[in-house]
């Protein structure tokens, strides 16, 4: 089984290219179009219930795709 790789939304897409050229499959989630529309609806919504108006200074949303949201405080930095 080939490796396959997900470049992730924060790194250049241009990184699909360089895995084909070693051989492996890749793609990048903005090529893909997985639900991206309907997931960061879903983290507006939950932000505008913690705070109106949305306070998200230091807080971390994770948006599942299967809809469920996670939001907690950003860790602080170890000294």
């Amino acid at each position: 089984m080939a490796l396959r790789l997900l470049v992730d939304e924060c790194l250049s897409p241009v990184l699909v290219n360089v895995g084909h050229q070693h051989g492996f499959e890749a793609h990048h989630v903005v090529h893909r179009g997985w639900e991206q529309i309907r997931l960061f609806d879903i983290a507006l919504r939950t932000a505008l219930t913690l705070s109106n108006p949305p306070d998200l200074v230091n807080t971390i949303l994770e948006v599942d795709v299967d809809g469920s949201v996670r939001a907690y405080d950003l860790p602080e930095e170890e000294s």
